[in-house]
């Protein structure tokens, strides 16, 4: 038991940019499929294509409109963000992860939340729900909101994770990275789909880069000090989160559940948030060394001021 543990926790990311969800449910049941998925020659680019194919099942499911169907989507979207965990856990555990299957990671997130936005759309008008506005324009809506939380959260996770805990690449070591890995392969002419998962892998980073101000460098004790809980904070609105209310939606067959907590609370959320994170950060430049310059690819990530 006590080389299970140890083994579960080697293959976790640090604790304190993980999630509560994925900490509390989503890993555990990963890792005991890990266990058994690693006696097999399964590599994990084809447990993350098969975490794409039943997140587009989920909304095939959810397009369906009926009580049954919304019940097995929600089953399967937990089975979608088991398999999603436990790539990763399974590249870990065999060594074997690399930058492009870090890339596709990311894009099962975008193609499984187009699949579950699009499900939504065709499924609502079968539901004969009273909504305050058209289908499509609400789940348009939730999946704009759901788009901003995802990025925003996962940006102040990635300068957690740089500035306090030391993480070796700064998110435009990162740019730089898929734009040589994007450039090789229109270069070999072949490799479509490689080439469409890096441009909407860079279109998303991009997007938040454009959060930054500017480069500096953050005091690691100070900036772990002042957003330990404003992480956390941000995390209320997390991937996750969003996956688990929907989840929950669709076990009750009440979509609008899903589109208050989307549109409304974490919309409200994020507002509150900002303002918090913007004196936050402005207090630990105040306490940390004057700014440096940028190192290659290594060096510290552009704060935000």
């Amino acid at each position: 038991m006590r080389k299970l543990i140890s083994e579960y926790r080697a293959l976790l990311k640090p604790l304190a940019i993980e999630g509560a969800p994925d900490l509390l449910i989503f890993r555990p049941v990963a890792f005991l499929l890990v266990q058994l998925l690693k006696r097999f020659p399964i590599t994990p680019n084809q447990v993350s294509f098969s975490a794409i194919g039943t997140g587009l099942l989920c909304g095939f499911c959810l397009a369906i409109g009926t009580r049954r169907s919304f019940f097995f989507a929600g089953l399967i979207y937990l089975i979608t963000v088991v398999l999603d965990c436990a790539d990763g856990m399974l590249a870990r555990l065999k060594k074997s992860g690399t930058p492009l299957g870090r890339v596709v990671d990311g894009f099962i997130d975008y193609s499984n939340g187009v699949a579950v936005m699009v499900g939504l759309g065709l499924g609502l008008p079968r539901m004969g729900l009273d909504l305050p506005l058209d289908s499509w324009t609400v789940v348009a809506l939730a999946g704009a909101s759901m788009a901003l939380h995802c990025g925003v959260v996962d940006y102040f996770r990635g300068q957690y994770a740089f500035h306090a805990l030391g993480a070796k690449d700064s998110l435009f070591a990162d740019i730089r990275r898929q734009e040589e890995m994007l450039g090789s392969l229109r270069k070999e002419g072949r490799r479509r789909f490689r080439r469409l998962v890096l441009k909407v892998s860079l279109a998303y980073h991009k997007g938040q880069a454009r959060l930054a101000a500017g480069p500096r460098r953050f005091d690691a004790r100070e900036y772990a000090r002042y957003n330990r809980w404003t992480l956390r904070g941000w995390f209320m609105i997390e991937l996750t989160v969003h996956i688990v209310v929907l989840v929950v939606s669709a076990f009750l067959y009440e979509p609008r559940v899903f589109f208050v907590y989307t549109i409304v609370i974490a919309n409200a959320w994020l507002l509150v948030m900002a303002p918090v994170q913007y004196f936050v950060n402005r207090r630990v430049a105040a306490r940390s060394r004057p700014p440096g310059p940028l190192e290659d690819g290594r060096g510290p990530a552009v704060g935000i001021s």
